[in-house]
């Protein structure tokens, strides 16, 4: 595996965690309503949502609906739930069916759901595929992952750049960042250290704080 690539377990999980703003009542429409007062779910909830896995163990023994009787949001969190719990097969089958009804983001994490954890390289290049297709930009990135380290693919680093490319024009800031580290490596190509420095600033602008740091040491040291 090429060093300087950034592992996106940490998207993985922070991605997940966007649906916290969805209201909280259909949050508690998930589960079986005699087994939990709403007061136990809210609280147990919260604690599934910090990565506690015996909290979200403990949502699932106590009842949650059925990826074939959850509506669409539902479906999403309690995939999210299952997956912070590490029982990612049965988590498939929400994010698949989200998928297959037409949700991009979904695709994606059936997508990381299959490299991550299942090492299925070849079914996650396609999920990858049809959510980049569809400009997901963080599955664009997997994409680029994948063939820098030739995973499910043959390895190929004019792809990896444009896959990259793809991701940091949706604003994926790893996408921007490993670009700046492929640049920063392209010692054959003039004004090599200028474009990676312009990649750097844009991963910091879409929020990646190395790319910041990396952004201030070209600065300090007068590349333009």
């Amino acid at each position: 595996m090429r060093a300087f690539l950034i592992t996106r377990c940490i998207y993985f999980f922070k991605r997940f965690c966007l649906v916290l703003s969805v209201g909280f009542m259909l949050c508690y429409n998930l589960y079986a309503f005699d087994r939990l007062t709403e007061e136990e779910w809210h609280y147990t909830y919260n604690f599934c949502m910090q990565n506690n896995a015996n909290a979200c163990d403990y949502l699932i023994d106590n009842g949650l609906v059925g990826p074939q009787e959850c509506l669409d949001k539902q479906c999403e969190i309690v995939g999210m739930i299952y997956t912070l719990a590490g029982r990612h097969d049965e988590a498939l089958a929400y994010f698949e069916k989200l998928c297959e009804s037409g949700n991009v983001a979904s695709c994606g994490n059936v997508g990381d759901i299959y490299y991550f954890h299942l090492h299925d390289y070849f079914r996650a290049r396609d999920f990858y595929e049809r959510s980049c297709k569809q400009k997901n930009s963080a599955s664009c990135y997997g994409l680029g992952i994948m063939y820098g380290n030739g995973e499910g693919v043959r390895q190929s680093f004019d792809k990896e750049d444009n896959f990259y490319k793809q991701a940091c024009n949706g604003k994926e800031p790893l996408g921007c960042y490993n670009l700046g580290v492929m640049y920063q490596q392209k010692t054959d190509m003039k004004n090599h250290l200028s474009i990676a420095k312009e990649f750097y600033g844009k991963a910091c602008d879409y929020g990646y704080q190395s790319g910041c740091d990396k952004y201030r040491e070209f600065n300090e040291i007068g590349i333009k």
